[in-house]
C-alpha cells in the first residue's frame, strides 16, 4: 500500500474492495462476540431451568411420599445439590 502512494498508481475500485477495511474486520469481530453471548445466555438459562424443575420434582416427590423432617436439613441438602451441578 505505501507504494503505490509513493509512486502515485491509484488502486482500482476491485483492489480496494478485496482489502476489508479496518471497520468491516470490527464489525465481524463484533457480530461473533454477540452471537457468541447469545449462546452463552441460551445456554445458562437451560441449565437454570434444569434446575428448577428438578427441584419442583423433588419437592413433587416430598410431597407425593409424604415425607416429613426438618425443613432446614431439606434445605440444606438443595444447596449442595445445587452446587454440585
Amino acid at each position: 500500500i505505501a507504494l503505490y502512494r509513493q509512486v502515485e498508481v491509484p488502486m482500482s475500485e476491485n483492489e480496494q474492495f478485496m482489502k476489508p477495511t479496518r471497520s468491516i474486520i470490527i464489525d465481524t469481530l463484533y457480530t461473533q462476540y454477540v452471537e457468541l453471548q447469545q449462546k452463552q445466555i441460551t445456554k445458562w438459562n437451560q441449565r437454570r431451568k434444569k434446575k428448577i424443575e428438578m427441584s419442583a420434582s423433588l419437592k413433587q416427590r416430598d410431597k407425593s411420599k409424604g415425607a416429613c423432617g426438618n425443613i432446614q436439613e431439606k434445605i440444606n441438602g438443595m444447596i449442595r445439590w445445587m452446587s454440585e451441578t
